[in-house]
């Protein structure tokens, strides 16, 4: 007994300083909410902005038919869930058909001088495969309205006379996503607008620029 009253002291601090030692070296885990999210994945609401050169075909009702070339721009709201690679989208397209020909059995007629105008807009559901990936492949369809507005030339009798289109239509998308800042995504996509009883079809090739918000 006295020999335990002697080393008493001794004792206590070795059995404090083992306690510390055990709390000091013990593993936690990290709480969910202070977890790092991962460089690769965004989820909800995004809003882009798209700029690019489009090619505008119109059919006529005879065996004419005008090719016209421009520049485009598009404004995208979106939304990309969560537990699914599917994204959801409002596009607002706006573009200039400045210049452009008329064919018939190959032969062209000049058409610079007169330009064709379209606004429209689509509703479209993309199948995102980048998911897990900082970059790749996407694939879209939808549907909307477009109208075009211009002058368009008749070679018969030599004249532009006023014209303005409006249809209903189908749009395939195809494009690759990167990734260059966390919140912020760029985008190659090429689309393709069909209208109703092939009125006219219009092809655009875009860089976008997608961010989360």
């Amino acid at each position: 007994m006295k020999v335990i009253k002697n080393n008493l002291i001794p004792i206590l601090s070795f059995l404090v300083a083992t306690c510390v030692s055990s709390a000091f070296t013990q593993e936690y885990p990290i709480p969910d909410q202070c977890e790092i999210p991962k460089f690769n994945e965004n989820f909800g609401i995004y809003q882009s902005v798209s700029f690019g050169a489009t090619l505008l075909r119109i059919k006529d009702s005879t065996d004419y038919s005008t090719e016209k070339t421009g520049v485009c721009v598009d404004l995208i709201h979106g939304y990309r869930c969560y537990d699914y690679p599917l994204c959801f989208e409002q596009k607002i397209s706006l573009s200039s058909h400045c210049f452009g020909k008329i064919s018939k059995e190959n032969q062209f007629v000049s058409d610079s001088d007169h330009a064709f105008h379209s606004f429209g807009v689509t509703e479209n559901i993309i199948f995102d495969f980048s998911s897990g990936m900082e970059s790749g492949p996407y694939l879209g369809i939808g549907g909307g309205y477009k109208e075009l507005s211009g002058k368009q030339k008749l070679v018969y009798f030599d004249r532009a006379v006023k014209r303005k289109i409006k249809s209903l239509g189908v749009q395939g998308i195809l494009g690759f996503n990167f990734r260059i800042y966390p919140v912020l995504d760029a985008q190659l996509e090429y689309k393709c607008f069909r209208a109703r009883k092939r009125a006219f079809i219009e092809h655009s090739l875009c860089v976008n620029f997608k961010a989360f918000i």
